[in-house]
C-alpha cells in the first residue's frame, strides 16, 4: 500500500491549483450591468442625504457615481425616474458646488427632455438663468415651476429674486411673503425679504425679517451680512462692523461683498 509523504501532498495541492487556474469559474459570475447601476445608484443617494451635508469630497465621490450611473444607463434598460434623477443632481453639483454654469444648463435641459414635469429642474434651470443675469427667461421657468407646484417655496422666492432683478422690488417683496406663507421657517426668503427692504431704505421693517431669520438659523451667513448692511443704513457703524465679522467669519468669500458696498 503506497502511504502519501508531505512531498506528496505538496505536489499534488500545486497539480491541483494549477488545473483550477485554467478552468473557468464555477463559483463567481461577473456582475450584470444592471446591477452594478443600482450599486451606484445607491450609493449616490446615501452620500446626497448625508447628514453632514454636501462636503467637496463627497461630492467628487457623487459625481463619480451618477457618471458611472449614467454610462451604464446607455446599455442596459432602467427607470425613466431613475435618468431623471441622475441628470438633475448632475447639474445641481454643476450649479452650486463647481460653478459650470453651462453644464449645469445642459444636464438640466436633460432632465426636463425626458420629464417635463419636474418642478425642482425648471427651478435649478431658472436659478442658473438668474445667475447668468438673464430674469426674463429665469421667469419662465420659474413660472412654470409654480403651474407644477403651487405651493413651492423655493420658486416663489426665485420669483421674487427674477423680479428684483427686472426692478420690481414691491412685487418681489410679495413673491417672499408667498413663500414664508408657505414655509414659515424658511430663514433665506426671511433674509432675502430683508434685502429687498434695504434697497426700498425700509431700514426697520428689513431689521425685523433679518432678525426672525437668525432666529431661524443662527449661522445664516448672508443674514448677518444684511443685518450690517441695515445698520450701516441706520448710521450704527459699530454695530454694523460686528455683523459684517460674523458674516465673514462663517463664510469668508463675503469679504469681497462688504468691500464693495463699503466703497
Amino acid at each position: 500500500m503506497k502511504y502519501r509523504t508531505r512531498k506528496n501532498l505538496r505536489i499534488e495541492s500545486r497539480f491541483f491549483v494549477r488545473v483550477c487556474c485554467c478552468l473557468p469559474p464555477i463559483f463567481g459570475r461577473k456582475r450584470e450591468p444592471r446591477d452594478v447601476f443600482d450599486e451606484h445608484m445607491k450609493k449616490a443617494d446615501e452620500l446626497w442625504k448625508s447628514p453632514s451635508g454636501l462636503k467637496t469630497s463627497e461630492c467628487k465621490k457623487i459625481m463619480k457615481h451618477i457618471e458611472k450611473a449614467l454610462e451604464i444607463a446607455g446599455t442596459v434598460e432602467v427607470d425613466q425616474e431613475d435618468i431623471v434623477r441622475l441628470w438633475a443632481r448632475k447639474g445641481s453639483l454643476f450649479l452650486t458646488v463647481y460653478r459650470r454654469l453651462d453644464d449645469a444648463l445642459e444636464c438640466y435641459d436633460k432632465a426636463l427632455s425626458i420629464d417635463p414635469g419636474l418642478a425642482k429642474a425648471w427651478i435649478n434651470k431658472g436659478s442658473h438663468l438668474l445667475d447668468m443675469g438673464k430674469p426674463k427667461e429665469a421667469m419662465k421657468c420659474i413660472d412654470t415651476a409654480l403651474e407644477i407646484n403651487p405651493r413651492y417655496a423655493k420658486a416663489w422666492l426665485n420669483k421674487g429674486v427674477a423680479l428684483e432683478q427686472l426692478g420690481k422690488p414691491g412685487k418681489a417683496i410679495e413673491c417672499c411673503k408667498r413663500a414664508l406663507k408657505i414655509n414659515p421657517r424658511y430663514a433665506f426668503a426671511g433674509a432675502t425679504m430683508g434685502a429687498f427692504l434695504l434697497k426700498l431704505d425700509k431700514f426697520e421693517e428689513a431689521m425685523k425679517c433679518i432678525d426672525t431669520a437668525l432666529e431661524i438659523n443662527p449661522i445664516s451667513a448672508i443674514a448677518w451680512f444684511y443685518k450690517g448692511m441695515a445698520l450701516e443704513g441706520k448710521g450704527r457703524h459699530e454695530e454694523a462692523k460686528r455683523c459684517f465679522n460674523r458674516a465673514t467669519y462663517i463664510d469668508p468669500s463675503l469679504q469681497k461683498r462688504i468691500k464693495i458696498s463699503s466703497d
